[in-house]
This record gives C-alpha cells, sequence and structure tokens, in this order.
C-alpha cells in the first residue's frame, strides 16, 4: 500500500496530466474536497464534477510543487499555479461564468488527510481575492494618491 506522501503525489501528477479518471482513484468513495469560494464536494462523483470544472475552465493548468510537508497520514503541499481561463468557470449557484481569457496566477497550499491509501478529506487554501481580481471580476487595487 501506498503510503500518504505516494498517494497525493499520484493525485497531483494525475491532476497535472489531466487524467480525471486516474486522480479520481486516490479519493475515498466518501471523501470530501474543499476549494475557495464553493461549498464542499463530498463524494467521488462531486469531487470529479469538480476537477472536471476546473480541468475545463482552465486546460492549461499545470502546477507546480513547491514543497511537500508530511505528519504521518496528512500532507501538506505548497504549490504555484500559472494558467489561463479559456473555458467556462462553473459556479456554485449551477450558473457558469463565460472564459475571460486571462491568466491567472495563484501560490496556495492543499492539507490531505489519507487513510488505507486514499485521500478522505482535502482542503486547498489561496487567496480568492487575487483570483477573482485576475479574472476580471473585482477591480484591481488603486495606489492612493
Amino acid at each position: 500500500m501506498a503510503d500518504a506522501k505516494q498517494v497525493v503525489e499520484h493525485e497531483w501528477q494525475a491532476y497535472i496530466q489531466h487524467d480525471l479518471d486516474s486522480l479520481l482513484e486516490v479519493y475515498a468513495e466518501d471523501a470530501v474536497l474543499t476549494v475557495p469560494d464553493a461549498p464542499p464536494a463530498e463524494g467521488r462523483e462531486a469531487i470529479g464534477q469538480m476537477w472536471k470544472g476546473f480541468l475545463d475552465a482552465f486546460p492549461d493548468d499545470s502546477p507546480t510543487i513547491e514543497r511537500i510537508l508530511v505528519d504521518g497520514d496528512t500532507v501538506i503541499v505548497e504549490f504555484r499555479s500559472d494558467q489561463t481561463n479559456s473555458g467556462p468557470i462553473p459556479l456554485p449557484s449551477g450558473e457558469t461564468l463565460p472564459a475571460t481569457g486571462r491568466r491567472i496566477a495563484l501560490q496556495g497550499i492543499s492539507i490531505s488527510d489519507v487513510a488505507d491509501g486514499q485521500i478522505t478529506r482535502e482542503t486547498f487554501y489561496w487567496d480568492s481575492v487575487l483570483f477573482a481580481t485576475q479574472l476580471g471580476l473585482m477591480p484591481e487595487e488603486r495606489e492612493a494618491s
């Protein structure tokens, strides 16, 4: 059985390769995935829908892992991601935001709990204000004169 770090590394490689089937294999059937500004995705099917939405909205996304920290069955990944929004973004309301064509540059972390070779809970953190600003959904901050 793979250790927690290997499970999470497999997950990231599957995402980078845009291999949704391989990506979902690492999640437990009742896993929970949480990302900023969206309700938690509960269960493998909901997680698949969430990741498919990201991959469709940002098809050139290929994050870089900056470092990985492991504490038992918990894995923390610090990552950097540069991508272009060239597909519609699914919103929590069920609506979609049309592609903006804008480049997004993010840094963030994920915290994954692993049991029996599968991710049971995973939470991502990134600056959602920066994300929305880069998409053109929020005004850029102006310097005081």
